[in-house]
């Protein structure tokens, strides 16, 4: 089961997480919540994104254990969020993703760019 929820992420400082929901050693069910004041780019990213991390958790890649998060067994809650190997995974699948959802719906062709989008919120949506 996947809830996604929608609401101001201001307090947390992102645009989005994904939750599981009976922390279990086979979690299947899922709430994604997303900042709900994001351009459709953004959106569409973050949302990629979160489901990146789904699938993570769904192939017991992402594990918790006591409380700390696991990445194919090497602990990662304590390294800087951006050396996270999960969400430098997340967020490489999130523009090759971005890019073939772009070219299926509407039959065009994304730059390439070095922009990557920060899951910290911008001062203009806080």
């Amino acid at each position: 089961m996947l809830d996604v929820v929608h609401r101001s992420l201001t307090k947390d400082d992102c645009f989005g997480f994904c939750d599981v929901v009976n922390n279990n050693s086979r979690p299947r069910d899922f709430t994604i919540e997303l900042h709900s004041k994001m351009n459709e780019i953004d959106y569409t990213k973050t949302l990629l994104h979160e489901l990146v991390h789904l699938k993570q958790w769904i192939d017991n890649k992402l594990t918790l254990k006591s409380g700390k998060m696991y990445y194919n067994g090497s602990k990662v809650s304590d390294m800087n969020y951006y050396e996270q190997p999960h969400e430098v995974e997340a967020f490489t699948m999130q523009e090759t993703l971005y890019k073939q959802y772009v070219f299926d719906i509407k039959g065009k062709k994304v730059r390439d760019n070095n922009f990557v989008l920060d899951n910290r919120l911008p001062r203009h949506l806080l």
